[in-house]
């Protein structure tokens, strides 16, 4: 059963809106960066159709098969995927939870199975969370782009000297 939005809900449901948004676009940034790890004009078909997790375990394991990656960049990347992947689990809470008001407190919660355990999880839906997950996904998308399109050090020196040198 589910109850009509009630004019003290709306934040709560922007602040949602908000968050699934910035969440589909850090995933549409992961599909861009499985392409263009993958080396192909075609890599857009190894993402098309992946779920997060698969998107992130590809990326983790193309980044690492590229003969050119330096430890650091690699290390870098892995630590922009890790937090990915937790921002994920999160949005998964509240995308795919039932939503429930306590009709003593009025407050909404999320409750979600996890896999292996009986028991169902209840977290509290709260405006403050959901804004700083938002936040979290909006950047955590400017990171991977960061990260993707930072020129490695060969093409900087293979486009040689930025100023005359006479």
């Amino acid at each position: 059963m589910t109850k009509e939005v009630d004019p003290s809900d709306k934040e709560l449901v922007y602040l949602l809106g908000s968050m699934v948004r910035n969440a589909g676009s850090l995933e549409f940034m992961l599909r861009l960066l499985v392409g263009g790890l993958s080396g192909s004009a075609h890599g857009s078909l190894i993402a098309a159709g992946e779920g997060v997790s698969r998107l992130i375990d590809l990326s983790q394991a193309l980044a690492k098969a590229q003969p050119d990656m330096t430890p650091g960049r690699l290390e870098a990347l892995n630590g922009i995927l890790s937090r990915c992947r937790a921002a994920f689990s999160r949005r998964d809470q509240y995308v795919h939870g039932l939503w429930t008001v306590s009709h003593g407190t009025q407050e909404w919660s999320t409750w979600r199975s996890r896999r292996n355990k009986p028991e169902p999880y209840r977290q509290p839906a709260q405006e403050h969370d959901l804004r700083e997950l938002g936040e979290t996904m909006s950047q955590l998308y400017v990171e991977i782009s960061a990260w993707q399109w930072k020129p490695k050090r060969e093409q900087i020196l293979a486009m040689g000297p930025l100023v005359d040198e006479e």
